[in-house]
């Protein structure tokens, strides 16, 4: 007897767990946020939809009933539709990633079309679940068009850029292979970064890359040689910085080639060096007068040490008897890029004074712009056994502060400089002169502006783009006749 009441009890169970499953599954239908259409396998014909895809799409749930997916916009026809089917039947799923839906408002949308054939009550159904992936779609579409970006600058830096994964060359940009005479970036991504660093520094950045990754902070610039492909080094100027993405961490250095900075600055010092031996006093001020150089000579002549002189007013230092008239006089002659020389009873830090000759000299920038004064004093007792050696440092210095445009105005060769529009920036005293302008009035003119004729006008102006475009030099020779009515030939 208790057998069959078991029985009974658990015949009874199986509908009430059935029933059970279904309201849990009815549940999961109706609150979906992925559209589900259930169709029949024989038909193909649409029996049920979740709410969900009415809202997605925009018909009524009665308007769903009964129709071929074609029908409703998933596919763009009904052969293709009938192949989806053919394909389902074949395999019992299928998958499209991204397939264009069309709603009843004719609004686009992407979407995931996942489908699959299972058996219900002895029958197959389908059952189809779409996933809206448009707004995905248009944050990939942006995450890739940032990328793009980001590449496009990245190989338009006049840098060198690499990025790194744990000690590995993950991307290095064009300027960062020129930099190591590379051709292309597959010879250095996926490489030691050791590969790039000459060997005396690359522990010493080896230990500054893993310090950042324990969330130390070494220097985050900082300079070092690296290491060409064909083994030669070059002085490097680095800037560092590390991110954590996707799971990783990356190291981005920013690369300047130093060696000219380098290369300047050994000839500073040596300048440096050169005028603390010469037997002058040399002490240069900006235009208020402030005392922005002042070699060891000026030391032992004034009484004042470089330190204690340094950022202080000239006349705090020393006393010359210059006049108004005088000062006027020397401003103008500085000012137009001359030297001027003049004899003065000068004071010395413990209030004595001896008789100084003082050669002023301007000192100029880029543009010839005065910036400042170089001064050179000299002891009139002396100034016999000094008179030569001041005459050579007095030419020294006129041409250290005036070496750009003396050079290039003293060549007999045209010398101009364009933009990537093919303006002129720049052009020397000779070239100038073949066109009959000043320099003012030949910026921002290009070859048709200064009446070129047509055709070299526009040949000159193909050179000017293929150097641009190619970065190599080129040669031309063409006759030429400036406006002035002079004939010469443009190289």
């Amino acid at each position: 007897m208790t057998d069959e009441t078991n029985k009974v009890t658990q015949h009874q169970t199986v509908p009430e767990d059935l029933r059970a499953s279904e309201v849990r599954y009815r549940r999961l239908f109706e609150s979906a946020r992925d559209g589900i259409l259930i169709l029949d396998a024989d038909s193909r014909k649409i029996t049920d939809v979740n709410p969900f895809m009415v809202e997605l799409l925009g018909y009524s749930r009665d308007e769903f009933l009964g129709r071929e997916l074609w029908e409703i916009g998933l596919f763009k026809d009904k052969d293709e539709s009938q192949t989806a089917f053919r394909e389902l039947q074949a395999t019992g799923y299928i998958r499209y990633e991204d397939l264009p839906l069309q709603t009843k408002a004719q609004k686009q949308w992407n979407v995931e079309f996942i489908s699959n054939v299972y058996r219900e009550n002895g029958h197959h159904v389908i059952q189809c679940n779409i996933r809206d992936i448009t707004e995905r779609r248009s944050i990939e579409e942006r995450l890739k068009q940032s990328e793009q970006w980001l590449r496009t600058i990245f190989e338009a830096s006049h840098e060198g850029i690499l990025v790194e994964d744990n000690e590995r060359i993950h991307y290095v940009n064009k300027a960062y292979l020129q930099m190591f005479g590379y051709d292309e970036p597959e010879e250095l991504v996926g490489q030691h970064i050791s590969v790039v660093v000459s060997p005396e520094d690359a522990e010493r950045l080896l230990e500054f890359g893993r310090s950042r990754l324990r969330g130390e902070q070494p220097p985050s610039e900082y300079e070092f040689k690296g290491r060409r492909k064909d083994g030669s080094t070059v002085d490097l100027e680095a800037s560092v910085s590390a991110s954590y993405v996707a799971g990783s961490n990356y190291i981005t250095t920013m690369i300047r080639d130093i060696t000219e900075r380098k290369g300047a600055e050994e000839s500073i010092r040596f300048q440096a060096h050169l005028l603390n031996t010469v037997e002058q006093s040399v002490i240069a001020t900006d235009l208020d007068g402030i005392v922005i150089y002042w070699n060891q000579f000026a030391q032992k002549l004034y009484g004042w040490t470089a330190q204690e002189a340094l950022g202080r007013h000239i006349m705090e230092l020393t006393t010359p008897e210059v006049m108004t008239e005088q000062a006027l006089e020397i401003m103008s002659h500085l000012r137009q890029g001359e030297s001027w020389t003049g004899e003065f009873n000068v004071q010395r830090r413990d209030g004595t004074t001896f008789p100084a000759q003082i050669i002023n000299s301007p000192i100029n920038d880029d543009n010839g712009t005065l910036i400042g004064i170089v001064g050179v004093s000299i002891d009139n007792s002396e100034r016999k056994r000094q008179e030569a050696s001041l005459v050579e440092l007095t030419h020294q210095l006129e041409r250290q502060s005036n070496v750009f445009n003396t050079t290039l105005s003293s060549i007999t060769d045209f010398a101009y400089i364009f933009d990537r529009d093919g303006r002129f920036i720049y052009a020397n005293q000779p070239l100038l002169d073949l066109w009959g302008l000043k320099l003012d009035e030949a910026v921002g003119k290009n070859f048709f502006d200064l009446q070129y004729p047509d055709d070299l006008a526009l040949r000159l102006r193909q050179q000017i783009q293929q150097v641009i475009d190619t970065g190599q030099a080129l040669r031309d020779e063409t006759p030429y006749t400036s406006p002035t009515g002079e004939d010469d030939w443009v190289v």
